[in-house]
C-alpha cells in the first residue's frame, strides 16, 4: 500500500465513518482486512499533491454529518442543504478513487476487501445524501433574500367573504365565494425539523371582483367584473385577508364607495410546487 498512499505513524480518530465501517466489518472481514481499512482511513497527512482516499473519505463524512443535522433556522437549512449536495459529490470522488486503486495489480486481497467496505459505505452515504438533499432543497424558497427568513414568492387566492362598506345599487354588502386574484408575496418563515412554514406574509395583488354594472341610460344593472388592487396579509400559507380598492370597472365613484375588504383562501409558490 505504500505505493498507493503514504501512511502516518500517528493514528487519530477515524471518525464516525470508520467506526461504522469497522463495526460492520467485524464479522465480514479478517483482522488483516480490518487493519488495512484502518490504514486507509486514518492516514494523516497524505502526501502533498497525491490522490488520497483518506482525505476524500474524511470530507465525505464531514458533509454527510452536516447533512444529518436538524435545521432550526433558514440559514442552517440553506447551509445543510448545500452540504448534502456536496456530500453527493464527495461520494462520487470516493467511488472514482476506489476504481483507480483497484486497477493497481499490486493491491493485496486484504486491501481489496478494505476498499470494498469503503465502497459500500460510500454507496450508502450517496443514497442517503441524495434523498436528504432533494427533501431539503424542496423546502428552500425560489427567491430567497440572502439566508434570512424572508423570501419572495407569487400567490393566488379566492375570496371566502367579501365585504363592501358602501355597496353600489343592486350589490350586497357581504358576498361569498365570488372573487379571485393573485400577486407577489413577501413571506417570513420559521424552520422546524428541516421543514419551512410561513408565520406571516405581506402581498400586493389584483383581485377580479364580481360586481353589478349600472346602465345610466336605462337604470338597469347587469353582472360584471371590476379590477381591484389589494394589500393583503397571510398566515399559515393558506389564510388571506386584506383591503382593496375597485378601480377598472367600478360601478360607483368615490373612494369610500370603491373600498372593499376580503378574507380568502390562497396558495403561494411553495404550496403549489411541493
Amino acid at each position: 500500500m505504500s505505493r498507493i498512499m503514504t501512511r502516518s505513524t500517528t493514528r487519530g480518530s477515524s471518525g464516525h465513518a470508520l467506526r461504522l465501517l469497522l463495526a460492520g466489518a467485524a464479522l465480514l472481514a479478517p483482522a488483516t482486512a480490518r487493519a488495512e481499512l484502518a490504514n486507509l482511513l486514518s492516514l494523516d497527512p497524505c502526501r502533498e499533491a497525491e490522490p488520497c482516499l483518506a482525505v476524500d473519505v474524511r470530507q465525505m463524512e464531514r458533509d454527510a454529518t452536516a447533512c444529518r443535522a436538524e435545521a432550526q433556522s433558514m440559514s442552517t437549512l440553506t447551509t445543510t442543504t448545500r452540504q448534502c449536495g456536496r456530500a453527493v459529490e464527495d461520494t462520487v470522488k470516493v467511488l472514482d478513487r476506489i476504481r483507480v486503486l483497484r486497477w493497481n495489480t499490486s493491491v493485496d486481497p486484504d486491501t481489496g476487501r478494505a476498499l470494498e467496505l469503503v465502497e459500500e459505505s460510500a454507496l450508502a452515504t450517496q443514497r442517503f445524501a441524495k434523498l436528504e438533499f432533494d427533501r431539503r432543497q424542496a423546502e428552500l424558497p425560489r427567491l430567497p433574500i440572502g439566508d434570512s427568513s424572508w423570501a419572495v414568492t407569487t400567490h393566488i387566492f379566492g375570496s371566502l367573504v367579501r365585504a363592501l362598506p358602501h355597496p353600489g345599487p343592486g350589490e350586497n354588502s357581504v358576498s361569498f365565494f365570488k372573487d379571485f386574484g393573485g400577486g407577489v408575496k413577501l413571506r417570513y418563515d420559521m424552520v422546524r425539523a428541516n421543514t419551512r412554514s410561513e408565520i406571516f406574509g405581506v402581498e400586493l395583488g389584483l383581485m377580479i371582483d364580481a360586481t353589478i354594472l349600472q346602465n345610466g341610460a336605462t337604470g338597469t344593472g347587469s353582472a360584471g367584473y371590476s379590477v381591484a388592487p389589494v394589500l393583503m396579509l397571510s398566515t399559515f400559507e393558506y389564510l388571506y385577508g386584506g383591503v382593496g380598492l375597485r378601480t377598472i370597472g367600478a360601478p360607483v365613484s368615490g373612494f369610500e364607495n370603491r373600498l372593499l375588504f376580503v378574507v380568502g383562501f390562497g396558495l403561494d409558490g411553495k404550496s403549489l410546487t411541493n
